[in-house]
Order: structure tokens, then C-alpha cells, then sequence
């Protein structure tokens, strides 16, 4: 599971890092109603990017598995 989401993650707790950040320094932007719509923005960008690892990581874990109902069957 680590392998499907990991990068998207990742990305998404820089993002709240950085979202802290600014509300630390500058509290009066009201960060909160910028975060939310900004984090579906970034989860989105981020599945479109990492898609293809995202395809290669879910393939490798259905041929895993294909195999062990094969073993467990045949």
C-alpha cells in the first residue's frame, strides 16, 4: 500500500508544512480557506503525475497476487 501512496503523501504533508508555515507567519490570511482547495489541487496534480509509477506499483501488486491464487488453487 506504501508503494501506491507514498508519493502522494508526501507531497500532500509538504504541502501542510508549508501551509503551517504561513499561518505562523502571517495568521491574518485565514490560511484555512486557501488550504483546503489547495490541497485537492495538489492531491489531483499529484495523481496525474505519479500516475504512471502509481499503474507500475498496482500491476507488480495483481501479479503478486495472481501468483499466490495460482499456488493456492493449482
Amino acid at each position: 500500500g506504501l508503494l501506491l501512496i507514498g508519493p502522494l503523501s508526501l507531497c500532500l504533508f509538504l504541502l501542510a508544512v508549508v501551509l503551517a508555515i504561513m499561518y505562523r507567519v502571517a495568521p491574518q490570511l485565514n490560511i484555512f480557506t486557501v488550504g483546503f482547495p489547495l490541497q485537492v489541487i495538489v492531491a489531483l496534480a499529484g495523481t496525474v503525475f505519479f500516475l504512471p509509477e502509481i499503474i507500475n506499483s498496482f500491476s507488480l501488486l495483481l501479479q503478486r497476487a495472481g501468483g499466490s491464487v495460482n499456488r493456492f488453487f493449482g
